[in-house]
């Protein structure tokens, strides 16, 4: 399946993104570091749609800390739990999902020299991402949770009242 380009206004891409999350092999969805609600609602929307169409299971890692008390809040009310980036093992059959961040930035704490599976952002392209099976990078938007709620429009799924808050 080709790349798709950070250039185009990638709409209508969840069937794509499905289709190359769709292989064995864990599913580890990560924000960057030190997540703010956009970081965590994207990431909790992604793995609820992972769930859902693909009935595969997905964890959010976790690099740094969440420190602001509605940040913890929002992940006790939410019932999102997030795994240590440390107890992660990258590797073999490993998928990456990024959100609200790209490769190679310095806020995040994917490994150095690992291509993820998708990459969903809505910040400006920072490279050019060759080897990335899935790219959504819309910097037309205000939040990549925006994005993900395009996702979940397009999927027809009854949206679960707790992911509607994030």
């Amino acid at each position: 399946m080709p790349t798709d380009s950070p250039n185009n206004n990638n709409r209508g891409t969840l069937a794509s993104l499905l289709q190359v999350l769709d292989r064995p092999g864990p599913l580890v969805i990560l924000p960057h570091d030190n997540p703010d609600p956009d970081a965590l609602a994207s990431a909790a929307a992604l793995k609820y749609l992972v769930g859902e169409l693909l009935r595969k299971e997905a964890h959010i890692a976790l690099g740094g800390i969440v420190g602001r008390a509605e940040n913890r809040a929002m992940l006790t009310y939410l019932n999102i739990t997030l795994v240590p980036v440390s107890e992660v093992h990258f590797g073999g059959d490993t998928q990456v999902a990024l959100v609200d961040t790209q490769p190679g930035r310095p806020n995040n704490s994917l490994p150095e020299g690992l291509v993820p599976t998708a990459v969903i952002d809505h910040h400006p392209a920072y490279d050019e991402y060759p080897g990335v099976p899935f790219l959504d990078l819309r910097d037309q938007y205000g939040a990549t949770s925006t994005i993900l709620t395009e996702y979940l429009r397009e999927s027809k799924l009854a949206i679960e009242p707790k992911i509607g808050t994030a």
